[in-house]
């Protein structure tokens, strides 16, 4: 056996339990696991089932893999309480997010726990900055930790003991200074300040910072046969990007599906052409390809990367007790950001993982203030934002985010943009946003309470004005109001500013806001400047008043420059900054064969539309492996009726296929009461039901890697990894059009101005456009794929739309039947 004496606890008890549900005053406990650990090693294992006081549901089961019939036969929780009680002893005791276990247990055992408790999920978090995720299962694979049956009490509660020891380890081997930093952050009370304390005569080491693995999702598509489009030479096997570049054109639409080829593709040509020749920024998202994350020049926006003075500012103030007031789980991220900052060697926050509330943290800490920062800053030789800079000024090709190619801090005389339908989100998420009620409980929080209430009537009055409908264009006499507020804003934010300056003199020797203290003032003067840029002429647009939710779910007012056009503005901005610009999508093909959609994305009769075929090595997408299945419930469907009609066909669905199904919502709602309406009656015949937002966000996906799983999921979130999890059949209960708005009403009027159906191709195209890029993804996975129509608006004889809808699909084939054929229908085609 290793003797782990170096570890501040090397002996403890780690413990564990699987429960019903997550609520204690609702659900019980059905199994319970301890195990022993002596000098760091695991001497003795404690489990015991228990028999549940409720009903067990079919997910839980299927998550801990115990048989109902074991459960049934095991005792009962009080029956087992002395037994817990004489294993632990006093020893400390160990879990990954122990409170929920606590909680629960401290309902059966009286003064549970009365020992220390370690949590191994915050200290993690703390230790190992670099993780993608911390769940137990996650860590233990990082970090080479066995974990024979996840989800078991026992094993559980091993594997976060060997991780506790992990941990100590790591902590014994930071440098004394880094664990005074800390401790000085957590503070005196926290519990486990004391393993930072503990005094070894180790010799420290500098540990690897662990790589993030999270993939973000990127969206696959395929592309149409267009009339009119240029094709690029199918021999072109050398350098094709030269041959696109050499098509003499200021603005060229690529026409291609996305994967990590083609990025790799496209990068590597850009690379060429430009190492002779012309700086070459490509944008777009990249973490799912580790080859091209890992291998080329980065530049992210400065919000993205630590501000060395701010970082180090921060921690004499907490050293000094000026951020005691810190909620606990802002100080945690905080002592994160202080391990981290030791092993990174690019300081960009995309290495950590920044979730919640970190994120008004990430704010307080990152190069906000780029350049004027750089009049007084002692540590810009280290600044890690101009270190990136000065790399990208010595390299031909840079690879951005989508939100950096606006406004590039180096010279670039080419961009290429992946992403058309991204690139244009991007830039309408730059227009001026201010909310109303947010801006009123940042001023209470500050004790203005005056000026919160200006803010409160300035929404009343904007809500009046909108009255029932979901947004208006604001009246301009309420630009009065505005500037009133914007200057009573001005003197609130130069009078904190004073204030907290006097305050922190002593530590903070040049002329800057403190860290983290001045975070209420820094959102005061963001919102400032936002009513400056909404109320200035110098921003294109309408102002749109639309309704947003305040703490409380009180209706209040939003304030956003919209305009009803983006892509020409866009494309202004683009030419101001580049010599040629590249757009690289999977959609051109379709939004090629529609007027409407050219002029929302930009294409006009100066652009040149070209194409690549597909290479044999890379997969295409063959839309005749997709089948379209519109369901007839045999009368008209609205509400409630709707969500039964739906909720009985998946039933029927399910129990004759043995197929998973992703069911695509309009909105969480729907999600809900479908799920409300199905999940009772699928279980009873062995067939889990995961819902976004009941079990869980996106990640929910992951259930389709299970048999016998239905998931319902928000239309618009993609799938990350449809090679594991891609399913052979989805549902869409509900064309989801996008809400009413001023912006679309002014779209459609502009379209049938120009002779074209407005609805059509401002509303029904893009939605169409959407789903064929989804069902695209999907069946380049799958091979096969049955896609089920259930909104009775699409059916023929319907409303005019739906028609024109299903139109948009005559590349894949379609059938019209009722239920019980439909079944048939689907379980025939993926047999086939």
């Amino acid at each position: 056996m290793t003797l782990y004496t170096r570890i501040p606890v090397p002996d403890y008890v780690a413990f564990d339990i699987e429960t019903t549900g997550l609520v204690p005053e609702e659900d019980h406990i059905i199994e319970v696991g301890l195990v022993r650990f002596k000098n760091g090693e695991p001497v003795e294992r404690w489990t015991s089932l228990v028999k549940p006081e409720g009903k067990v549901g079919l997910k839980t089961l299927r998550l801990t893999g115990i048989p109902l019939e074991e459960l049934e036969a095991s005792v009962g929780i009080f029956d087992i309480c002395r037994e817990i009680e004489e294993f632990r002893g006093d020893l400390p005791l160990v879990g990954h997010n122990p409170e929920f276990d606590v909680a629960f247990l401290a309902k059966v055992i009286p003064n549970f726990p009365g020992v220390a408790v370690y949590d191994t999920l915050e200290l993690a978090r703390i230790v190992y900055p670099g993780f993608a995720t911390y769940r137990l299962s996650d860590l233990t694979q990082n970090l080479n930790i066995v974990l024979d049956d996840a989800h078991r009490a026992c094993d559980d509660a091993e594997a976060s003991g060997i991780l506790f020891r992990h941990i100590q380890e790591r902590i014994v081997s930071m440098p004394a200074h880094l664990r005074d930093k800390i401790v000085g952050i957590m503070g005196d009370s926290w519990a486990a300040g004391h393993l930072f304390k503990h005094d070894s005569n180790a010799e420290c080491y500098q540990p690897s910072l662990f790589p993030s693995e999270y993939v973000t999702p990127f969206e696959l598509g395929g592309s149409g046969e267009v009339p009119d489009m240029d094709l690029l030479s199918s021999e072109a096997e050398g350098n094709w990007f030269q041959e696109i570049l050499g098509q003499n054109s200021k603005l060229i639409y690529l026409d291609t599906h996305i994967d990590c080829d083609i990025i790799e593709e496209v990068v590597k040509g850009c690379v060429e052409v430009s190492e002779n020749g012309p700086r070459i920024i490509v944008a777009g998202e990249f973490r799912n390809c580790p080859d091209i994350e890992q291998g080329e020049c980065h530049l992210y926006h400065p919000r993205e990367y630590l501000c060395v003075l701010r970082s180090t500012k921060s921690y004499e103030l907490a050293r000094h007790g000026f951020l005691a007031d810190l909620d606990i789980d802002l100080r945690r991220f905080l002592s994160s950001v202080a391990v981290w900052e030791t092993l990174t060697e690019d300081g960009y926050f995309g290495e950590i993982q920044v979730v919640g509330r970190s994120r008004e943290l990430q704010r307080e800490l990152s190069c906000t203030e780029i350049p004027d920062c750089l009049d007084y800053c002692p540590l810009k030789e280290d600044c890690y934002y101009l270190r990136a800079v000065r790399t990208s000024e010595s390299c031909s090709t840079i690879l951005t985010p989508l939100n950096v190619c606006f406004d590039p801090p180096v010279h670039a005389d080419i961009a290429v943009i992946f992403g058309i339908d991204d690139v244009l989100n991007a830039w309408e998420a730059r227009q001026p946003r201010l909310d109303l009620g947010k801006l009123a409980n940042a001023l209470n929080e500050a004790g203005y309470s005056d000026c919160a209430q200006q803010a409160e009537n300035i929404s009343k009055e904007c809500l009046n004005v909108s009255g029932g409908r979901a947004d208006s264009i604001m009246p301009q006499e309420f630009l009065d109001s505005l500037n009133c507020l914007q200057q009573d804003l001005g003197k609130i934010v130069d009078e904190l500013r004073s204030s907290l300056r006097v305050e922190t003199e002593s530590f903070i020797e040049v002329p800057m806001d403190p860290p983290i203290m001045s975070s209420v003032l820094h959102s005061l003067e963001h919102w400032r400047d936002e009513i400056i840029k909404i109320s200035s002429d110098d921003v294109p647009g309408l102002t749109i008043i639309s309704k947003g939710y305040s703490f409380g779910n009180q209706v209040t007012a939003v304030l956003s420059k919209k305009t009803v056009w983006p892509a020409s503005y866009l494309k202004d901005r683009l030419f101001e900054v580049y010599r040629n610009v590249v757009f690289v999508s999977p959609q051109i093909s379709f939004i090629n064969r529609y007027q409407g959609l050219r002029k929302l994305y930009g294409i006009d009769e100066d652009s040149l539309i070209l194409k690549i075929p597909d290479r044999s090595r890379v997969a295409s997408c063959n839309n005749s492996q997709v089948l379209l299945v519109c369901v007839d419930s045999g009368r008209f469907l609205s509400g409630r009726d709707h969500v039964e009609f739906v909720g009985g066909f998946l039933e029927k669905l399910m129990t004759n296929i043995p197929e998973n199904v992703l069911c695509l919502c309009p909105s969480y709602s729907f999600a809900r009461d479908l799920n409300d309406a199905v999940a009772p009656k699928l279980e009873d015949s062995s067939i889990a039901v995961f819902a976004q937002g009941i079990d869980g966000g996106p990640r929910i996906l992951e259930h389709l890697m299970e048999p016998d799983t239905l998931v319902l999921l928000r239309f618009g979130v993609s799938i990350a990894d449809p090679d594991k999890i891609g399913p052979r059949i989805l549902a869409i209960p509900r064309i989801p059009f996008s809400p009413p708005s001023i912006v679309y009403d002014l779209r459609r009027e502009d379209l049938n101005r120009m002779g074209v159906d407005g609805f059509l191709e401002a509303s029904v195209l893009p939605v169409a456009l959407s789903l064929r890029s989804y069902i695209e993804t999907i069946v380049r996975s799958t091979g096969r794929l049955a896609v089920i129509f259930l909104d009775p608006k699409v059916l023929p004889g319907q409303r005019g739309w739906g028609k024109d809808f299903m139109g948009t699909f005559d590349d894949m084939s379609k059938v019209v039947c009722l239920p019980d054929e439909a079944v048939a229908r689907v379980a025939q085609w993926l047999k086939a």
